[in-house]
């Protein structure tokens, strides 16, 4: 699937606006969908602390998907590596 440059660079500036007005994220992510031919998207926190995932906002998921999601959320072995794997990379170094 070739993807539209222009169409792709205008989803980006959405997605930078989305850090400075979060309402917009349910909005964005279905242009995203739209523009990928997708079902469905999120943004979703993790804290590796507490293992609890927050699905923050979502397009095209069902609340019967996002019960799930969050009851499933602690079997993702990768996640609590995520916020750290740079800094080891790095020796501790951010």
């Amino acid at each position: 699937m070739r993807l539209d440059t222009h169409a792709t660079s205008d989803i980006i500036g959405k997605i930078y606006d989305c850090s400075l007005e979060l309402s917009r994220w349910p909005s964005v992510l279905g242009e995203i969908c739209d523009h990928m031919d997708a079902l469905c998207a999120e943004v979703q926190s993790y804290n590796p602390v507490t293992y609890r995932a927050t699905l923050n906002f979502s397009y095209g998921w069902d609340e019967e998907t996002i019960a799930l999601v969050h009851q499933q959320a602690t079997l993702n072995p990768g996640a609590p590596l995520s916020p750290t794997a740079h800094r080891e990379e790095s020796g501790g170094v951010v």
